[in-house]
């Protein structure tokens, strides 16, 4: 007898509830895992298992015990943290994924765009340092105004924009916290983009463009997104272009991948790439409520040998905002979603702290205490109607 195809889904959050709401749809046994044993996921699942994302061992011992009595087909990881566990699974029960060898690289920003300058692919200028003494060397050599961050952090952990020497001290002290090898750029000024990318039998597929905005320095956390793009189809080609070409000299011909780009006044400048797409807001709600097409559900399907419905359609403007408290401290209380969610326009609001929360000013993404999504007849309207919104959310906090 043939067996019921299974697939892991690395996490159950709420952001996650449409993909495995999915891979249940089309009939396959889904286990999710998640660190948090009352994430709200796991009721969309068959099964749930306690473990952290990055213990590869207890994912081989999970997907032995599946095997026995099911077809793995797949493993899926929206963030970092997950992306060795899926190379590992992957290579042993043969699904298609990127290797642990391209994960390694890829999460490794110096040694990516390395291997991107050797080629020729437009990245900004700068090096890798491990000291003070290299970082000011590298920046009179660079000049003003810079960036500064961790080679292997995510969620814009670490990283700050210096114009000035006297900066530099605490900008290389900050990334330090994050990592031992710190990168050291000129700061690339342009038109901020997330690409989302699918790899299916080796052919690469767009999955989307869209537009990004950051906190003013020097931090550099993004606070919202819109799609479609402000980027013309034609210089949409050239950043699909440029994410497949990265993409394919770290190995990477399997499954999806996303890319962090500036469109300057000379072309798309690539920051860095993952094998995973972008956050769950942005993919799962955003894209969707934009074009009417899901990377995840695409890629799942393809998993489960279904056909993959690729298309995209510009059926209006949406986009997500990040929501940040202005007061930091011990959250007592949350007011305001209800009345944010009556916005014309606002599709649905997550808040992610709770009563007891510790807040903490901004950095990074570290800080965000949830997102919105809406919908409008244009971005200038989309805008507003999200930063209106926004601004109805309240944290009550106490001194911690």
């Amino acid at each position: 007898m043939k067996k019921q195809k299974a697939f892991i889904h690395i996490g159950a959050g709420y952001l996650q509830i449409p993909g495995i709401k999915y891979a249940k749809s089309i009939g396959l046994h889904v286990v999710v895992t998640d660190k948090n044993e009352n994430a709200p996921g796991i009721k969309f699942a068959d099964r749930y298992v306690k473990i952290n994302g990055t213990d590869t061992a207890s994912f081989l011992e999970l997907a032995d015990d599946i095997s026995k009595n099911y077809d793995l087909i797949g493993a899926f990881s929206s963030s970092d943290y997950g992306l060795m566990v899926v190379a590992t699974l992957g290579e042993k029960f043969s699904f298609p994924v990127a290797s642990r060898h391209s994960v390694s690289i890829s999460l490794s920003k110096s040694e990516s765009q390395e291997r991107w300058k050797k080629k020729g692919l437009p990245v900004p200028l700068g090096c890798s340092v491990n000291n003070l003494d290299e970082l000011d060397k590298a920046a009179s050599e660079i000049g003003y105004p810079l960036i500064i961050k961790p080679s292997d952090s995510c969620g814009s952990q670490g990283i700050r924009s210096v114009s000035k020497t006297a900066d530099l001290e605490a900008a290389y002290s900050e990334a330090s916290i994050f990592s031992p090898h710190i990168l050291v750029e000129q700061l690339v000024s342009g038109h901020h983009c997330d690409v989302n990318g699918l790899f299916i039998d080796g052919r690469f597929y767009p999955c989307g463009v869209m537009d990004r905005f950051f906190s003013p320095p020097p931090f550099c956390y993004p606070t919202h997104g819109m799609q479609p793009s402000r980027l013309t189809s034609q210089q949409e080609k050239e950043v699909y272009g440029l994410l497949e070409s990265a993409a394919r000299l770290l190995d990477i011909d399997a499954g999806p991948v996303k890319g962090d780009v500036i469109f300057t006044a000379h072309g798309p400048v690539l920051l860095e790439i993952a094998p995973r797409f972008h956050g769950d807001v942005s993919t799962q709600f955003v894209t969707p409520c934009a074009t009417g097409f899901n990377p995840v559900e695409a890629w799942i399907a393809s998993l489960a040998g279904l056909p993959a419905d690729l298309t995209m359609h510009n059926k209006q403007y949406a986009g997500w905002e990040a929501i940040f408290s202005d007061a930091y401290g011990i959250v007592e209380s949350v007011d305001g979603v209800e009345e944010a969610l009556k916005v014309h326009g606002v599709k649905n609001v997550f808040v992610s702290r709770k009563a007891g929360d510790l807040l903490k000013p901004a950095k990074d993404n570290t800080a965000m205490c949830g997102f919105l999504w809406a919908a409008a007849d244009d971005a200038e309207s989309l805008e507003i109607t999200m930063k209106k919104a926004a601004s109805l959310i309240n944290f009550n906090i106490r001194p911690k």
